[in-house]
């Protein structure tokens, strides 16, 4: 009677609207923007839905190409790095959005030049082209590329390209 193949049908079955209910959740919170697999659940758990429910819902998303953790780390990636932000950081923000670490390296390499030049835009729009000779004053320069999350090699890029 409980066999395996008949508990997702009697899942169906007995909570149709909340599918439904789960689903068109979902589809409006990636209407806004893409999110992660691990989001969609943890917001919709947090609407109080069942989570076996929110995982049938997730698992068909999924399989009809609308939820996809690769197409958010792209996206994602592209946009804190657009923002500013360095590897060290989208790589962590990522990780907390339990991306798979295959993904997070294929979409953030932190030896990729633009890094190096990105902490050489961030570093002249918030302190300008002067070259530092205060050690005081260098080590805030530092400290903020470092809270941005750029490692230490292009911490050292930007503050050499200094005029």
């Amino acid at each position: 009677m409980n066999s395996p193949e008949s508990e997702p049908v009697l899942l169906l079955g007995l909570g149709n609207d909340a599918l439904a209910d789960v689903r068109s959740k979902v589809i409006r919170a990636l209407a806004r923007r893409e999110h992660s697999r691990y989001e969609l659940r943890v917001k919709m758990l947090l609407k109080s839905f069942d989570s076996d429910v929110i995982e049938l819902v997730l698992d068909e998303l999924e399989s009809e190409g609308l939820v996809s953790d690769e197409r958010f780390a792209e996206a994602y990636c592209y946009y804190r790095k657009s923002r500013g932000f360095g590897p060290v950081r989208v790589i962590s923000e990522l990780k907390e959005r339990q991306v798979a670490e295959i993904l997070v390296d294929e979409f953030v390499d932190s030896n990729e030049q633009s890094w190096f030049e990105s902490a050489v835009c961030q570093r002249e729009k918030k302190f300008g082209v002067n070259r530092v000779d205060d050690f005081a004053q260098k080590a805030k320069q530092m400290r903020f590329l470092l809270q941005k999350g750029f490692n230490h090699d292009q911490i050292s890029y930007a503050m050499e390209k200094v005029c």
